[in-house]
């Protein structure tokens, strides 16, 4: 009696055998996963030997440097060791800014490893029936689909590898200015009212995370760190998204608040371009580095509010390999005025 044919719209969950019960992990406040970030813009007597002697509080403290440009340095220390860094960090220079944000990533990595296992149970499932199926159509669906689970295995470890480093590295970010450099100024009215415009840094994430919560689609590659909280996705190599909503004073429309960051956040930087990602108009901003990041800001005015993102890639090289994917996500979020849970 001939095979009879596989059933192809039976969906793929019935063809993978029942699931071990998962136990629930522990959530006591010992057992969470939580990643702790500090920003500062310190002025210091001196640039380099201030990068010098926080590079060195890296290692003294078992970590390193993430990556280091002009007057700006990031490193990485054991969670444990984050607040004694960031002191000695914030203990260099005159405090101009600092910001702490300590993002909770323990259901995200059990529901990433949740996910990965199913994922695994199902494949091994599919190699089963694929060593006993005679069919050439079944053979072709099957191997389709264990191709496509492995991809999904991948892009899960990888996800698992990045909450974990999280979850066990701090990161501590530096902006340092000579104490001979003349601050920034300009109009009351306008230091006032314009003032979050030139707190922004792709090294902090403190004027997104002043407004409220706007979700945006997390761009594939990434994963998004906070179901609560601000909205921020990060990349296992590095590149970082972050979003919020803002008040919109002075009223002005995305061409009057593009224009106000870009006369005094672009002239910092080896060139400023101006572009749109759906309905977003951005920046995009090059440092001046021997290995330049790229910095890019995308404003959209809803009324009494503006929306803002920024995506940081550490390097051109990451950019290519990002820039897509985050071009069709915040594309196809970006038409639209708000989302139900970000207009809140």
């Amino acid at each position: 009696m001939p095979a009879q044919p596989m059933a192809y719209d039976a969906p793929m969950e019935e063809m993978a055998p029942a699931l071990p019960e998962v136990t629930t992990p522990s959530t006591s406040p010992s057992s969470r996963m939580v990643h702790y970030d500090g920003s500062a813009r310190l002025r210091v007597s001196k640039v380099q030997e201030a990068q010098d002697r926080i590079t060195a509080i890296a290692g003294e403290l078992g970590g390193l440097v993430e990556n280091q440009y002009g007057d700006a340095i990031t490193i990485r220390v054991p969670v444990a060791r984050f607040e004694a860094g960031f002191a000695q960090v914030l203990a260099l220079g005159d405090v101009l800014d600092k910001r702490i944000s300590a993002t909770d990533v323990t259901d995200a990595f059990f529901s990433t490893e949740l996910r990965l296992r199913t994922a695994r149970i199902t494949r091994d499932r599919l190699v089963t029936l694929l060593g006993k199926a005679e069919d050439e159509q079944d053979k072709l669906f099957l191997i389709r689909e264990i191709s496509r689970l492995t991809e999904q295995i991948d892009r899960l470890e990888g996800e698992g590898r990045l909450l974990s480093s999280l979850a066990s590295m701090s990161r501590i970010s530096a902006v340092l200015e000579p104490r001979s450099a003349v601050a920034w100024q300009g109009a009351a009215e306008d230091a006032a009212e314009l003032g979050w415009v030139r707190r922004l840094s792709p090294f902090s994430m403190a004027v997104a995370q002043a407004g409220k919560r706007l979700n945006l689609d997390v761009p594939e590659g990434m994963v998004n760190l906070r179901q609560k909280g601000h909205w921020v996705a990060e990349s296992a190599d590095g590149a970082r998204a972050w979003s919020g909503r803002l008040d919109n004073q002075p009223s002005g429309d995305s061409a009057f608040w593009v224009a106000a960051v870009q006369e005094r956040v672009g002239p910092e930087f080896a060139s400023v371009t101006a572009g749109q990602v759906g309905g977003f108009s951005t920046l995009r901003m090059v440092s001046r580095d021997d290995k330049p990041y790229v910095w890019l800001v995308g404003i959209r005015v809803n009324g009494r509010h503006i929306d803002i993102f920024e995506v940081f890639y550490p390097s051109l090289e990451q950019e290519q390999r990002h820039q897509p994917a985050v071009q069709a996500a915040f594309a196809a979020d970006g038409g639209a005025a708000c989302r139900p849970a970000s207009c809140r």
